[in-house]
Formats: structure tokens, C-alpha cells, sequence
């Protein structure tokens, strides 16, 4: 079983998948930080171009030009005033927390599964054995009622009775063998292999422990630790993040953009002079242009966006509320089931 609980946590499609999730909010998460962070870019250019005669550019109607720019540091920012992009990054990472969550909570059902599969699977062999014993006797029965009737002792009944009860014996033999051989291509499937690969498994009878003891005391508090309700709860507070997201677009957005560069612009007749002319001292140039937008009328899609996330911030609440009495559920149910 431990062997089966390996290789399924390596090659099982459904965990590698719940792996790809967890990779792709983590990096959602960092694409949201970088949000915090300044963007410095770099940027060259070189354009041929002329102007039309009939333009509004009247000094430079009908003329061929050769442009270049470099701009070796160019900045853009936007000041988190209103903790717009900080709210964004925490429901990141209370996205990437709920998807780790779901992870080992495909990792619990996973091994849960293997062990309950082999287990009914080890029971099954039991089963089959104690039917085979079962079917030999029986056929010692059947055989003792054919001597008995040839040797004129008893009558035929005995001997159809003995024959019909061996049939069903027969039929009980092969419905569970059926049903072993479908613990075991579940548990191959399980492992993340083809339904030939565990053909040996239960070929043999295995051991199990004759009692499983259960601990004194079971506190509330471990339904924490359960994966599925961490990941509710994970999402439950990305959820209010993403309101306090909602709230601040309501708020200005002030942003800086900068740049430090060279550029010059020259006649196509002068082109060759251009790299000269680019290079040089008085063609340095800069900008800083700091800006404010704010919202003053959307149609009303901002009350839109806002009303959105809170109803999202509801129904993750109320699947908090919904996966808690369902790990109670669970719990007594496994308890209940454990003592019979």
C-alpha cells in the first residue's frame, strides 16, 4: 500500500494538474506585486518618414526626415495611495495559499482513496478465499450425496440441492472476483497506470491489523487542519481583498512616468550627419510628467464592479459556512462507521 501511495503522488494525473494550478497562482501572485514596484524599460528608434504637402505641419510639408531616439531609462510608476494594488497582491496570495490548500487536499483524497481501494481489495481476497474453501466443501457434500444415492441410501433431492447450492457458490466465486478486479484497476488508475500494470496485486492474501484503535479524544479544533476548509477560508479572505480592490477605484490614480534619453531629427538630404548629431550633447532630452486620474462618471460600472465582488465575498463566506458542517459531517459519519 505504501508503495501504491508513492508512485501515485509522482505520477497521478489529477495531483500533477493540482500541482500546474498551484504554480499558476503563485505566479499571478507575482505578476500582482510587481504592481507595487516601479517599471524601468529601455527604448530605441529609428523612423524614415514624409510629410504631406497638404498637412497640418507647415514647416515640414513635403519633406523626407530621419528620425532617431534612444531612451536608455524609461520609468512609469503609480503610487498605491489607497492600497489598491496592495489589496490586489494579498488576494494573490490568498489565491496561491487556496490553491496549495487544494493541492494537499488532492494529496489527502488521494491516498484516501488508495488506502480504502486496498483495503476492500484485501477484504475482497478474504472473501474469495473463504469461498473457494467453501465451494471444496461443498463439493465433498455433493459427491457424499451421489454415493449415497447410487448405493439406494437417500433419494435424488439431496444430491440437486447439493448441486444447486455449489452453483451458487460458483457465481458468488465469480462476482467477487469481478469486484477485485475492479478495486484493482481503480487502484492502477489511481497510480497513474494502465489497469494491467497491478495484475499480481491480491494474488496472495495479505494481513491486516485486527483492530484499529481510535484516539480518546478528537478536539473541534483539528477540522483546521483540513485541507478543503483552509482552502475555503483562503478564499473567503481574497475575496474581502478583492472588495477593498473595488473601494479604491473609486479613489484618483496618481502615476509618474519619466524618461532620460537622446533624440534629433534631420532631413533626409543629412541622414549620413545623424549619428553625429544623436550622439552629441545638445541632443539630450528628458520628461517627468506626473498624472491624476480620477473617475467621475462610468455608467455605473464601478457600483457594478463593487456590488460584483461583495455577492463573490457572500458565496465564499456561505461555502466557508457549508464546507465546515460537512467536515463535521464527515467526521461523525467516519466515526460512526469506525465502530461498526
Amino acid at each position: 500500500m505504501n508503495g501504491l501511495m508513492d508512485t501515485a503522488l509522482r505520477d497521478n494525473p489529477g495531483l500533477k494538474a493540482a500541482a500546474a494550478r498551484m504554480r499558476q497562482a503563485q505566479a499571478l501572485a507575482t505578476v500582482e506585486g510587481a504592481r507595487l514596484l516601479p517599471f524601468l524599460d529601455a527604448q530605441a528608434e529609428v523612423q524614415n518618414a514624409r510629410f504631406s504637402e497638404h498637412g497640418f505641419n507647415f514647416p515640414l510639408r513635403g519633406q523626407n526626415i530621419v528620425a532617431a531616439m534612444i531612451n536608455p531609462l524609461s520609468l512609469r510608476y503609480q503610487f498605491d495611495f489607497w492600497g489598491k494594488n496592495r489589496a490586489s497582491l494579498e488576494a494573490a496570495l490568498g489565491e496561491a495559499a487556496a490553491e496549495q490548500a487544494e493541492q494537499a487536499e488532492t494529496r489527502l483524497q488521494l491516498t484516501a482513496a488508495i488506502a480504502r481501494g486496498y483495503f476492500r481489495g484485501t477484504a475482497l481476497r478474504q472473501q474469495l478465499e473463504l469461498t473457494r474453501t467453501m465451494a471444496a466443501v461443498q463439493n465433498e457434500l455433493r459427491e457424499i450425496a451421489e454415493t449415497r444415492f447410487r448405493l439406494g441410501l437417500d433419494s435424488a433431492d439431496p444430491v440437486k440441492q447439493a448441486a444447486t447450492e455449489l452453483e451458487a457458490l460458483a457465481k458468488r466465486e465469480a462476482n467477487v472476483r469481478d469486484r477485485l478486479d475492479v478495486q484493482r484497476h481503480l487502484l492502477a488508475r489511481l497510480a497513474g497506470s494502465g489497469p494491467d500494470a497491478l495484475q499480481q496485486l491480491f494474488v496472495s492474501p495479505a494481513a491486516v491489523p485486527a483492530e484499529i484503535s481510535l484516539p480518546p479524544h478528537l478536539p473541534l479544533e483539528l477540522l483546521a487542519h483540513r485541507p478543503d476548509l483552509a482552502a475555503a477560508l483562503h478564499r473567503a479572505e481574497a475575496a474581502a481583498q478583492r472588495i477593498q480592490v473595488a473601494k479604491a477605484n473609486f479613489l484618483p490614480t496618481v502615476d509618474l512616468t519619466a524618461f532620460v534619453g537622446l533624440n534629433a531629427l534631420r532631413m533626409t538630404k543629412g541622414a549620413s550627419a545623424l549619428a553625429n548629431l544623436l550622439f552629441s550633447g545638445s541632443s539630450f532630452a528628458y520628461g517627468v510628467a506626473p498624472g491624476v486620474k480620477l473617475p467621475i462618471f462610468e455608467g455605473g460600472r464601478l457600483r457594478g464592479e463593487l456590488s460584483v465582488q461583495r455577492a463573490e465575498y457572500d458565496e465564499a463566506v456561505e461555502l466557508y459556512n457549508d464546507t465546515l458542517l460537512q467536515a463535521v459531517q464527515e467526521t461523525a459519519d467516519g466515526l460512526s462507521g469506525w465502530r461498526q
